[in-house]
């Protein structure tokens, strides 16, 4: 907590120090259908980035498919914080991750100082803040403004001006996020169409996790299933209402279950634990790259709208998401593989998920199904 009081106050102080040095350039804002003149090729590119929620990193991967396929010769550049850039060492979308290590940056300026001289070693052709529509970054925006370009793009917020020269209105409709993040290219190619979440996990992470199932005696055969309790607050799912979803799911599927945890849902998921499935695993604290490893070898994940449902989706995963406060219509999975349920004070939509879980599986015969 503390940590981040230090963060928060370091921000509000760079702000009013370099707020009015930095603001210096004239943005123009610039709707929707708005093509840019290219003057010249866009050889080299860096997508600002840095952002300690997983799902917001995931919903962006439509954004780097895109630029590889529209540019496969460009080299494209990656800032992000430190949290989260395993999940993007092998991305072959990427030619170089500039890495934020913001804990020792709060500890050590000197740190941050040779961080910055390297972001302004190199000239981009273009520079995409890539901050939510709704949301203003203080970070993003200052770092996109640090970089070395004639061209920085991004949306339009009263607090960015001047420090973007391209900022785009907000759609006049709400979108999903993948599409949020698709949009801060439609200025320069106009024709892009909607893309799959996708993350690259080396092979032999992905049979680390084959390893680790079969650890627990699970067959490449089995039916295998996830769930993650997840978030906190409203997000969390009621930890009964999972034990009686679980037992279905055993029962209906012949699937065994398989639950993940961080330390906030641990104390949680202890209090039913005799009351799912024999034959149950239980992970905990599992690092990005092993639950994505773990993702890739399951049929089906379960969760609320946490950052690892999005990492299911873009691991190939079928998903069944449970929607709270969230906006479905900006976060919920979309695609044939993938099903969501609206859950709030009162029952839970037990009968309604294992409806359309049956859209996603198909049962087996042996199986007697029952309600």
């Amino acid at each position: 907590m503390r940590l981040r009081a230090l963060e928060r106050f370091g921000k509000e102080l760079l702000g009013a120090i370099l707020a009015p040095t930095l603001k210096t350039s004239p943005t123009n804002v610039v709707g929707e259908g708005f093509s840019f003149p290219l003057e010249h090729s866009l050889d080299r590119i860096l997508i600002v980035k840095q952002d300690d929620r997983l799902g917001n990193l995931i919903l962006m991967t439509p954004m780097l498919t895109a630029l590889r396929e529209r540019l496969p010769g460009a080299e494209i550049h990656l800032l992000l914080s430190d949290l989260y850039a395993s999940v993007f060492r092998a991305d072959s979308r990427i030619d170089r991750l500039l890495i934020m290590e913001k804990r020792r940056q709060v500890r050590n300026p000197l740190v941050l100082l040779s961080f910055l001289k390297k972001l302004r070693a190199d000239r981009y052709d273009l520079v995409i803040e890539a901050s939510d529509v709704n949301n203003f970054s203080f970070n993003n925006s200052v770092l996109a403004r640090l970089a070395r370009t004639e061209v920085r793009v991004g949306y339009n917020k009263r607090e960015n001006q001047g420090l973007l020269n391209l900022a785009l209105e907000p759609p006049e409709r709400p979108v999903h996020a993948t599409e949020m993040y698709l949009n801060l290219l439609r200025p320069f190619w106009a024709d892009l169409t909607a893309l799959e979440m996708r993350v690259y996990i080396p092979p032999d992470e992905i049979e680390w996790g084959k390893s680790l199932l079969g650890s627990f005696g699970f067959q490449v055969s089995d039916r295998k299933a996830a769930i993650h309790l997840g978030g906190r607050g409203k997000k969390r799912l009621p930890a009964g209402e999972v034990a009686k979803l679980s037992a279905k799911l055993s029962r209906e599927f012949g699937m065994r279950l398989i639950f993940i945890s961080g330390p906030s849902e641990e104390k949680h998921l202890s209090r039913i634990k005799t009351n799912l499935p024999s034959g149950s695993v239980f992970l905990s604290r599992l690092s990005i790259l092993e639950l994505a490893s773990l993702l890739a070898n399951v049929e089906l994940f379960i969760s609320p709208d946490t950052g690892p449902l999005h990492l299911a989706v873009a691991c190939g995963c079928s998903t069944l998401s449970v929607f709270t406060s969230s906006d479905l219509n900006k976060f919920a999975p979309r695609g044939e593989r993938h099903r969501h349920v609206r859950y709030f004070d009162g029952d839970f939509p037990l009968g309604e998920s294992m409806q359309k879980i049956g859209e996603l599986l198909p049962v087996p015969a042996e199986m007697n199904r029952t309600t």
